[in-house]
């Protein structure tokens, strides 16, 4: 899990269609978070969407697949930030 969170996909062995999804989430979810609130990194919400947009065209995925890849991620979203805002404690049952 540690390799997930630094973004070191290819240290533990998984395919490469979970590589990408892990990579697409991860930009999604900063080009959202940029363009929500813009901070000093050197990349700005347009890049990030580009960015995120050309790894999910190259994804081996069918048009349902992908679409029900970015609700996925939507939906972890929309609950993480509940979850913020419910200041719950991810370390309690």
């Amino acid at each position: 899990m540690d390799a997930v969170i630094r973004g070191d996909y290819g240290a533990n062995e998984i395919s490469a269609l979970a590589r990408s999804a892990l990579q697409f989430a991860a930009t999604a979810t900063a080009t959202r978070s940029a363009y929500a609130g813009p901070t000093e990194s050197s990349f700005t919400w347009q890049d990030l969407r580009q960015q995120s947009s050309h790894l999910l065209d190259s994804m081996p995925l069918e048009a349902d697949e992908k679409l029900e890849m970015i609700a996925t991620i939507a939906l972890f979203e929309q609950i993480c930030t509940v979850a913020n805002l419910l200041a719950l404690d991810p370390n309690q049952p």
